[in-house]
């Protein structure tokens, strides 16, 4: 399955285009448009579900994940390693090395999850409060986080384009929390735990952009 991930396969974008307009009889001969990214979902989500992995095969799995094109795969994979490997120290390695990825949505999640982990890994790093503290201030810089959330299958490459929507909630029913605001949260505390190691100035921005949130004395 890790081998997959580097792997070239699936259909070009030319043959998603021809094939709904071939005729049916044309069609029944030929296989199904898949694209690389759909394999590659899938194999990621083959591996979400396998109960355990080498050291190895984690570090593995995290390199693989850096290289991947599409940024909903990488965002996939990163969240896999977060949920089952989280304390395996090629995750904090992989975090670091997102935090200079090209995808902003992908650097606020490495360095969210690399600020809660303050204490075991580097709250030096120079990137860090200024991704988390950009993020803050601005709806527009985690908007690219909440646009990777969802990966659609069966789309022409590159797969899983499109965000996601909630649906509308059910008359009676209590309205699900907004993602954004659920984001903002979750940069919150991790600020908070970088709070020791923020400079003046990043303190001032962090009290700025959460007047509300609740700053002890040493704020």
């Amino acid at each position: 399955m890790l081998s997959k991930l580097d792997q070239k396969q699936g259909n070009s974008a030319l043959y998603f285009k021809i094939y709904p307009v071939l005729p049916a009889q044309v069609r029944s001969k030929l296989p199904y448009p898949i694209s690389g990214d759909d394999i590659k979902a899938l194999t990621l989500d083959h591996i979400r579900q396998t109960r355990r992995l080498s050291k190895d095969q984690v570090q593995t799995l995290a390199d693989r994940v850096v290289r991947l094109r599409n940024p909903r795969l990488r965002m996939m994979g990163f969240r896999i390693i977060l949920m089952k490997f989280q304390t395996d120290p090629a995750f904090l390695k992989l975090c670091r090395r997102l935090l200079h990825e090209t995808h902003p949505g992908i650097r606020l999640e490495a360095a969210i999850s690399l600020a809660e982990s303050a204490i075991a890994s580097d709250p030096g790093e120079p990137a860090l409060a200024g991704i988390l503290l950009s993020a803050l201030e601005s709806k527009e810089m985690r908007a690219p986080d909440l646009d990777l959330v969802w990966y659609r299958y069966g789309q022409q490459p590159p797969g899983g384009s499109g965000r996601f929507a909630l649906p509308p909630t059910p008359p009676g029913f209590p309205r699900p929390p907004d993602p954004d605001d659920a984001l903002r949260s979750m940069i919150i505390t991790a600020l908070d735990r970088l709070e020791p190691y923020l400079s003046q100035s990043q303190k001032d921005r962090f009290k700025k952009a959460a007047p509300n949130f609740p700053f002890t004395i040493g704020h």
